[in-house]
């Protein structure tokens, strides 16, 4: 993602989607080469850690394989079922 393309997805999302958004959940997979797993953040997971670390209500996830997405989705939703119910 180039520079004006970061910009404008950060605008976006905080400007038009985030606010009429209940929740917001971004899941990064990557490619699993051998038993070892690398994946250097991508432009787009530093973008939105940096809006994170700024306040923005999202949640953030990267997974090794396509078999983790759904426990991953699963976790997410559970805290945020378990959020709710807390809630005054």
């Amino acid at each position: 993602m180039r520079a004006p393309d970061s910009a404008l997805t950060g605008r976006l999302l905080t400007d038009s989607i985030l606010p009429v958004s209940q929740f917001f959940a971004y899941l990064e997979v990557g490619e699993a080469n051998g038993s070892t797993f690398e994946m250097p953040d991508s432009s787009l997971w530093t973008l939105y850690q940096r809006l994170r670390a700024e306040g923005a209500p999202l949640s953030m996830r990267k997974v090794n394989e396509r078999s983790q997405i759904f426990p991953v989705f699963h976790d997410l939703f559970q805290r945020r079922r378990n959020q709710e119910k807390a809630a005054p």
